[in-house]
């Protein structure tokens, strides 16, 4: 393995992958407050989203990935822990490829909490490939080691 390999980033991969899921969450508080569908009281908070403010939330939640990654190949998380999208080539993915992968985000969700996502990343060997990676060609590599966006 060397470094900057898919394989050794596994550990951050899960880690940057929690803290982009707190920023859903606060996406998904805000947009709760928003259309007035966020609760609290007696100790406790829900928020239940229905119709176009759902619609709202998953739209603000698939730009901000794929924004981040056309743009930097990172999100935040991803750039807290030093990782980055890259192509199989290892050079930038194209808008379609980072479409695809975070358009597939849904599915890797499934059943809960990237459970499907984390077994193929487990299953795909060294490459560590989730199902978005697989079809759209991508994959996840140490961003320091890594010198695809540097031109």
């Amino acid at each position: 393995m060397h470094p900057g390999s898919p394989s050794e980033v596994l550990g951050r991969r899960v880690v940057a992958a929690l803290v982009d899921l707190v920023i859903s969450a606060v996406l998904l508080i805000l947009v709760g407050i928003v259309f007035g569908q966020a609760h609290s009281g007696k100790g406790s908070a829900s928020v239940n989203l229905h119709g176009a403010s759902a619609v709202v939330f998953l739209l603000l939640v698939f730009t901000y990935y794929a924004t981040a990654e056309v743009l930097w190949g990172q999100t935040i998380g991803k750039r807290l822990f030093y990782i980055r999208v890259v192509s199989r080539r290892g050079d930038r993915p194209s808008p379609t490829a980072i479409a695809a992968r975070t358009l597939l985000r849904v599915v890797d969700f499934l059943p809960l909490l990237y459970f499907l996502g984390f077994i193929l990343i487990l299953a795909t060997g060294r490459r560590r490939q989730r199902l978005g990676d697989l079809i759209a060609r991508t994959t996840v590599v140490d961003a320091r080691a890594d010198r695809a966006f540097d031109a």
